[in-house]
């Protein structure tokens, strides 16, 4: 991982991430991913205390720099993502990031259920969409798309869910992303394959009441737009 305090592991993980720089501009694709990463030994996304140290903040970006030096090179973007366990933790640490490696390919996939931390954010998500886009829109490359809950229980726990089942303001966020990459692709993710057709179906409700015309909509039965 791009974070690891083992060299060696660093290294590899910045080595595969410029391959992917070179089979993303032979497929003629605009931008490939950058994943954060985790201190946590059992995967990439899930929790660590040193996610959020400037330690791990500072390997980020130095792992960062690199990877995007070759995607300059190469001719293709770089769309970082982020989520409340990863050492991208919220708006404002992207922000920070994106503008310490300060790179012109570097940019970010809006996914904003990532992000959802607590219960103030979970039950007001128009707030919490205005200021993630506040912070975050003008670096955006592209979008995944999906809803969440809160399980009912004692200690807070939220769940994915399908889209519109949740408490993700749809409206908003597609009208932010109209509003600060109007080119950019939304990619619905997470669900069960034989969900995705549905999926589109009720995303496309959303886009119609925010009114939102899509340039193109491949994937009629895979949910992609």
């Amino acid at each position: 991982m791009v974070v690891s305090p083992d060299h060696r592991e660093r290294e590899a993980a910045i080595e595969f991430a410029r391959r992917m720089c070179g089979l993303t501009a032979q497929l003629g694709s605009p931008n490939t991913y950058l994943r954060p990463g985790s201190l946590n030994p059992n995967g990439p996304w899930l929790p660590h205390p040193g996610n959020r140290s400037d330690e791990v903040f500072d390997s980020l970006v130095d792992s960062a720099r690199k990877f995007c030096r070759t995607a300059r090179d190469e001719g293709v973007m770089v769309a970082v993502e982020g989520g409340a366990v990863s050492p991208l933790y919220s708006a404002r640490r992207v922000r920070d990031f994106i503008e310490a490696v300060g790179s012109p390919v570097l940019g970010f996939n809006q996914d904003p259920v990532n992000f959802i931390g607590g219960l103030e954010d979970a039950y007001d998500t128009t707030r919490f969409l205005a200021e993630f886009f506040e912070l975050t829109g003008e670096f955006t490359l592209g979008a995944h798309a999906k809803d969440f809950t809160v399980m009912d229980q004692l200690m807070v726990r939220f769940e994915e869910a399908e889209i519109g089942s949740g408490l993700l303001d749809h409206v908003t966020f597609l009208q932010s992303m109209q509003r600060v990459c109007p080119t950019g692709h939304v990619l619905i993710e997470h669900l069960p394959p034989e969900r995705y057709a549905a999926a589109a179906v009720e995303y496309r409700k959303y886009a119609s009441l925010a009114g939102i015309e899509w340039d193109n909509q491949t994937g009629e039965n895979r949910g992609e737009s």
